[in-house]
């Protein structure tokens, strides 16, 4: 089997993480900085600040649901089974981040620097992800449908067993992405966006609707 090159994706380095819970005592707050630290069983949905910067954190069992967090800074982060539905992350910078079982469906990250980041086991259904660059980057065993991915640059992207419905690459960088592990049924876009994606026999057929052929027996 062909070896996928976006296997060299880092993971967060963390190194000497505090084993003491940390507890959020106070509202986050404007450039507040978080260092080598653990949050468990949180709840900081709602919280609204700007510029705020996660480094060496784990979050396990947190809920982030509606948080408006843009130009965040997410550097050597790992989350578990958190919940980050509807939240606003844009204009921010995701580097080394890894998310395992996490609830993503709506997540605003425009406009964001996503790399060196896995995305394992999570729902980011009906997110929008446009304007971003994507560099290593690893999506497994995830749904993200009615995704937004317009005017986003890929890199070294790589989806297995993804099931990406509806997805919108209008204007997208897309060249040499490989879907064929994944579901696309129902791709939006238009010839050029297409330009050089790597799909199996059956999705080319799927996706002649948008080059305007015409298949009759």
């Amino acid at each position: 089997m062909e070896e996928r090159k976006v296997k060299n994706v880092l993971l967060p380095k963390i190194t000497a993480i505090n084993e003491e819970v940390y507890s959020l005592e106070k509202n986050i707050d404007d450039e507040d900085y978080f260092n080598n630290v653990m949050m468990l069983n949180c709840d900081i949905s709602n919280e609204r600040a700007s510029h705020v910067e996660f480094s060496e954190v784990i979050f396990k069992n947190v809920d982030f649901r509606n948080v408006k967090f843009p130009h965040i800074e997410l550097i050597d982060v790992k989350f578990e089974n958190c919940d980050l539905s509807n939240s606003n992350l844009n204009n921010g910078i995701l580097h080394r981040v890894e998310m395992i079982n996490c609830k993503l469906i709506g997540i605003d990250l425009t406009d964001t620097n996503i790399q060196n980041v896995t995305l394992n086991q999570c729902n980011g259904d009906y997110s929008n992800i446009s304007f971003s660059t994507l560099k290593n980057v690893n999506f497994i065993d995830s749904s993200f449908n009615n995704v937004i991915f317009e005017n986003s640059k890929f890199n070294k992207v790589n989806f297995e067993n993804v099931s990406m419905r509806q997805i919108d690459i209008s204007k997208a960088m897309v060249k040499g992405i490989d879907f064929r592990n994944s579901d696309i049924e129902g791709l939006i876009g238009d010839v050029r966006d297409l330009y050089g994606i790597v799909v199996t026999p059956m999705q080319a057929l799927s996706l002649s609707r948008i080059l305007g052929i015409v298949i009759k027996e």
